[in-house]
């Protein structure tokens, strides 16, 4: 157990750029942290919880990046890992082929990575994505006694429903609107749905519902929810949204042209995932965004980060983090 943890901990924390020193600092010595990651010692689960929290890794799909299944292959795992990372990170045909297999070959994966792969299965070709998602879909409902079930099950709808936005599939989406919407009526409370999940869910029907009617329309039915994070301090949060409402816009071309909100919204998600990720080309990533150059006029999209449309903020909002 402690080969396998330690040296999980220290791919991630180098995939992070991040050094011992500063991964555990005020946690472990020098001595101790070359042992932990070498697989000769273990450290406290108090300790473990805050190295995971400084990885933003969560603690409940370190198991099966561990002890993964029998078939699950070593690039399947590093995919896994480097999911936990960032959403985004550019994955190698092997890795991305090593999911496939798994996903179609494995009789019963653990829920915690069935959540995994489905963060992975929008970078399918699109008839093979949407068998994937039914494949995943399919999966989770064998597992239904399983106390993570409905946090699984939640997942999977809430990316199906980002792709299929994104992707133009109004049928894709709707289905597992539907599907995601059902598991939020049935369940209370205190059942362990993510109130991420809820909320994520609930922002992709306000805009789902609404892209008949055009970009206002979208923007005023989603507006309220941004101002709602931001007000709750949940900044990136409300950034991502702000972001994905861009895209999903662009997706129906109904972006004809980027507002203040986008351009500050842009700028601080790329500062945060530059710190992330400083080797990725961020450069040849904007010029990809249709319409971003021209609404920059010359500035660095950095030059933005601070402003915010007005109308949007409201005065006692708490400040970024």
């Amino acid at each position: 157990m402690a080969q396998r943890l330690g040296g999980l901990i220290r791919d991630l924390r180098e995939a992070r750029q991040l050094t011992q020193a500063r991964l555990y600092a005020d946690l472990l010595s020098r001595r101790q942290a070359i042992r932990f990651e070498n697989g000769e010692n273990d450290i406290k689960a108090s300790v473990l919880f805050v190295v995971l929290d400084r990885l933003e890794v969560a603690a409940s799909d370190v198991q099966s990046l561990i002890t993964p299944s029998a078939q699950a292959s070593g690039p399947l795992m590093l995919a896994l890992a480097r999911l936990n990372l960032w959403q985004d990170w550019p994955l190698t045909d092997e890795e991305l082929q090593a999911v496939q297999q798994y996903l179609f070959t494995d009789s019963q994966p653990a829920l915690a990575t069935l959540r995994q792969i489905s963060g992975l299965v929008a970078r399918f070709e699109d008839a093979f994505a949407w068998r994937s998602y039914e494949q995943l879909w399919r999966k989770a409902q064998g597992q239904q006694g399983q106390a993570d079930y409905a946090q699984t099950a939640l997942k999977i709808c809430v990316d199906a429903c980002y792709a299929a936005l994104f992707g133009h599939q109004s049928q894709q989406a709707a289905l597992f609107l539907k599907r995601g919407l059902a598991l939020i009526a049935t369940a209370d409370l205190v059942s362990g749905l993510p109130v991420n999940g809820r909320v994520q869910l609930r922002f992709l029907n306000a805009i789902a519902v609404n892209l008949s009617q055009g970009r206002a329309a979208v923007e005023a039915a989603t507006t309220p929810i941004i101002t709602a994070l931001r007000a709750l301090g949940e900044p990136l949060l409300a950034d991502t949204f702000v972001d994905n409402r861009r895209h999903i816009l662009t997706s129906y071309d109904l972006h004809a042209e980027w507002s203040q909100t986008e351009l500050g919204s842009t700028a601080r998600l790329l500062a945060t995932f530059q710190r992330q990720v400083p080797d990725f080309d961020f450069e040849a990533y904007i010029n990809l965004l249709p319409g971003l150059k021209a609404a920059l006029a010359g500035r660095p999209l950095s030059a933005f980060a601070a402003e915010e449309e007005p109308g949007e903020a409201a005065s006692d909002l708490r400040p970024h983090r």
